[in-house]
Parts: C-alpha cells; structure tokens; sequence
C-alpha cells in the first residue's frame, strides 16, 4: 500500500471498502480508473475490498496487544452493518484473548438482547472462548466456517445448552446470516473466526439490499 508497489485493484478496493460504497459505485470507480468497463477488474477490485477488511482488522487487534495509546483499538476494528433495522457487528478475534478483549466493548455498545452467529476452528480454546463471549448473549447460532477445520456446529450447540442459553446449528455461514437476519433480534455480533468474519462480510455486501425471508 505505502510502497506505491501495490496492485492497484487492492486501492480501488480498499477506497470502497472504507467509504461504504455500492457495488455499483465500485463498478463505477474501476470503469472511470480505466476508461472503459473491465468486468475482471471491477471483480478483482471487489475481492481485495474484502480482504482489505481483514487486514484492518488484523491491524486493529495487532495494534490492541503493542500500542501505548489510550484507545479501543479492538471497538475500531469490528465492522457495523445496519441492515432492515438491525445492527450487525462482525469481529474477526478468534481465540481466548481477542474475545475477552472485545467482551467489555459488547456489554458497553451493543443493545441487549443480543444474537450470536458463532464459528469457530476446531484447534482454538473453545472453552476459554465460548466461557467469556456466550453468557453476554441470549441466543446462539452455530456455523462452520471453514470444514474441516472448522468446529462442529453441533459442538458449539451442546455448550450453549450447557449453558442455558437456546442455540440452533446452520453449518453453511450464509444460511446462518439468513437466519440471523430472519430473527427477531436487532443486536446481531458475529465472531470466532477471521474466516467467519470474511463470509459475513460477503453476504451482506452481497446481499445489502435484500429483505431477510422469515421462511429460511
């Protein structure tokens, strides 16, 4: 990025990830970038849109663990959407550490009663994970991000039950964020997985202007 080496698909992308453009301004950029409309280059540039949210993100928890300055560096890098009057925050901390660092930024920001759309790999501290982030919620769905590697929803189930707290399994991601946006809940946080992070960030930028079908 700094070193004016950068592939300049990743500059378009990242110009409309931050400025929270359509994907009809993006085609709009990239056509006027270079004079006529390239539909690779318009696709290429969305990609590195995406991918520029996980390095922002990653930025932001690299920057929570080393900086001296005072500030909420992990609240800087969850993603807010507004979607049909819900609010969705996605946070990409994957492991006991990123969850109690975002923990108090959830009890303090985001309105109860909250959903969580969870995934998690396998190889993580799922305990020490689930323990911190699951009783700040009052309900659960659980997904798979990235199988294998990824933990059974079933699994993420059975320890919100053991919680007491009602959970439902949607192993593919976007039917889990179909279901989420179907519920009745407004305060929706999706977390435990950069990878779970990405298809979220996906759906809804592919999906921002549909309205959530109570049916799925």
């Amino acid at each position: 990025e700094y070193s004016g080496q950068n592939d300049p698909m990743f500059e378009l992308g990242n110009i409309w990830s931050e400025s929270n453009l359509s994907l009809r301004q993006l085609d709009e950029l990239v056509t006027h970038y270079y004079g006529r409309r390239r539909q690779s280059r318009i696709a290429r540039a969305r990609l590195w849109g995406l991918m520029s949210k996980y390095g922002w993100t990653l930025w932001a928890s690299i920057q929570d663990g080393v900086s001296p300055i005072d500030f909420d560096f992990w609240g800087w890098g969850m993603e807010k959407f507004e979607r049909a009057g819900k609010e969705i925050w996605i946070d990409g901390g994957h492991n006991a550490h990123a969850i109690r660092a975002v923990a108090p930024f959830i009890a303090e920001h985001v309105a109860p009663p909250r959903l969580l759309v969870f995934g998690i790999m396998s190889d993580k501290d799922i305990g020490d994970v689930t323990a911190s982030l699951f009783p700040l919620f009052d309900a659960i769905i659980a997904t798979e991000p990235y199988p294998p590697r990824s933990a059974p929803a079933a699994q993420i189930v059975s320890i919100a039950h053991g919680m007491s707290i009602g959970a439902i399994a949607k192993p593919e991601p976007a039917r889990a964020m179909e279901r989420a946006l179907a519920s009745g809940y407004r305060s929706i946080v999706v977390a435990g997985s950069l990878y779970l992070a990405g298809a979220a960030i996906e759906f809804l930028d592919t999906h921002g202007h549909e309205q959530p079908n109570d049916q799925q």
